[in-house]
């Protein structure tokens, strides 16, 4: 028998159904529906099976069969022999409900896509079951549909007021929005549920610096201060909130203490170079990464930005060292915080990536992107130069710009390829067309700095350097809002993706 949480993550929804097929099944005496209900009810699943495929013998296209089936396997905790009953039971019968219901919980439970055209199915018969709307919400959230997660949490709101996780990603679908004042009151609570929680009181705390309200931000993240081990995470936003009201000096003090709460992490250094850089105090960044630097040796975001900093002090060889340096130890560097990318080969195995990627290359050659993920992943693999893939590589690259001479990101790959080959002028050239289309593409300058550096023009080096300082500034606060929250809310194996929430 399972337990009794696993009953309550299903009871109403699956009491509902229940209760209709036992209505239906008053009406035929001769049939077995209500025994296997009665052995559902009373926790005998293992019996509830048996009598369900007795039944199906002499009844194989009884969608209530096929239901209570699903529904005993679900307690049975065999979701993989639940599906495909409540599957049968939609081919049985489309226009009924508890086959959805039952197949849209395993579904949800799972954390899988496909709950989500079921939970709408259920909501165009029920649109206003609030826990259907939140359940959808929460599929929405994390597939990053954070307008329909909006919509669907408003809509179910009353099912998640006491639902800490669900409130969370509530507050941070709306954050997404830049709906930031309205996201204040749904972290609050979130943080009135569970005082203690240090990822609630930050992402309140975040929203409302976001939302200028500094004050209040200030006063919200006090307790996680006042730890004497306080988390370096806190105490970079706390600091940027005092260098926002003017207060420097107190800025300064939070970042010396991120240093020392997490000496081996880089972006507390940046932190603190970033801020010496904005009061023109480049010396004082470089001392800071230069400290950095003995904690975090080989990190060459260290590098790039000790580069941007000797490039201000007019120190341009050395610019020029940190900057070869940094592309030595990360050929792929990602210099724009907020750049999403299509590097979506790093999610899967790159060798099978490419497989695919080729062939929806040979289906799809009048495809820009194709070609250019093609040609991405074959980078990544870093296969040597001259090899049969190295050059289906620049191909494919070479490919995707003619077909869509706008693609800053295939011009980007094209400058990276000639760069680590050494061909300096088509590097210059592919970054000069990337700057053309986007004057804001640090990929395009940084490759730019890195290829001049080489020829006989160094005296646009100075101009250069100078222009990634400032996008790499303008970078710092979108960087904030997108990848400041704090929601480590992943589900724990077997768990429903929302954690805590969404009983029925």
């Amino acid at each position: 028998m399972q337990s009794k949480s696993h009953w309550r993550a299903f009871g109403f929804a699956l009491r509902c159904i229940l209760f209709s097929l036992v209505f239906c099944a008053l009406a035929d005496a001769q049939n077995r529906v209500s025994n296997i209900v009665s052995a559902i009810q009373s926790g005998q699943f293992e019996l509830a099976v048996e009598e369900c495929q007795s039944a199906l013998k002499n009844a194989p296209r009884d969608p209530r069969l096929w239901t209570l089936k699903g529904i005993a396997y679900v307690h049975l905790n065999r979701p993989e022999q639940a599906l495909p009953a409540f599957d049968s039971a939609l081919k049985f019968d489309p226009s009924s409900l508890a086959a959805p219901e039952g197949a849209a919980q395993v579904q949800y439970q799972q954390g899988n896509k496909r709950a989500v055209p079921l939970l709408k199915e259920i909501l165009k018969a029920r649109p206003d079951d609030l826990t259907t709307h939140a359940m959808l919400a929460v599929m929405q959230y994390k597939s990053k549909d954070y307008a329909g997660a909006v919509e669907n949490f408003q809509k179910g709101n009353a099912a998640i007021s006491n639902q800490h996780i669900a409130l969370m990603q509530y507050g941070y679908s709306l954050s997404q929005l830049k709906r930031y004042d309205d996201a204040i009151p749904v972290f609050r609570r979130a943080l009135e549920l569970r005082q203690g929680n240090i990822d609630a009181r930050y992402d309140l705390a975040l929203d409302q610096w976001l939302a200028n309200h500094p004050q209040d931000a200030a006063e919200t993240l006090k307790p996680l201060l006042e730890n004497p081990t306080a988390n370096a995470i806190a105490l970079r936003l706390a600091a940027d909130i005092y260098e926002s009201q003017g207060n420097t000096p107190k800025a300064v003090e939070l970042l010396r203490r991120a240093m020392q709460a997490d000496p081996k992490n880089p972006q507390n250094y940046i932190a603190f170079a970033t801020l010496s850089f904005n009061h023109g105090s480049f010396q004082a960044g470089v001392e800071i990464i230069d400290v950095g630097l003995t904690q975090v040796p080989n990190a060459a975001e260290l590098y790039l930005t000790r580069g941007i900093l000797y490039g201000e002090l007019s120190q341009f060889d050395k610019a020029m060292a940190d900057f070869e340096h940094a592309d030595q130890l990360d050929q792929h560097i990602r210099l724009a915080f907020t750049a999403e990318g299509l590097i979506h080969s790093q999610e899967h195995n790159l060798i099978a990536a490419i497989e695919s990627f080729r062939v929806e290359a040979k289906l799809h050659p009048s495809d820009a992107l194709t070609q250019y993920l093609l040609a991405e992943a074959l980078e990544q693999r870093g296969y040597a130069e001259g090899s049969p893939e190295f050059r289906e590589e620049i191909e494919a690259a070479d490919r995707a710009v003619k077909l869509d001479p706008k693609m800053v990101e295939a011009q980007d790959l094209l400058s990276t390829i000639y760069l680590q080959s050494a061909r300096v002028g088509l590097a210059i050239e592919h970054s000069r067309a990337a700057l053309q289309q986007d004057p804001d593409d640090q990929s395009a300058v940084y490759h730019m700095i890195l290829a001049l550096r080489r020829t006989d023009r160094k005296d646009e080096l100075a101009a250069l350097i100078k222009r990634l300082a400032e996008l790499r500034k303008q970078d710092q606060a979108e960087a904030r809002q997108k990848n400041g929250y704090r929601l480590v809310i992943e589900a724990a194996p077997n768990q429903a993706p929302a954690g805590d929430i969404l009983q029925r």
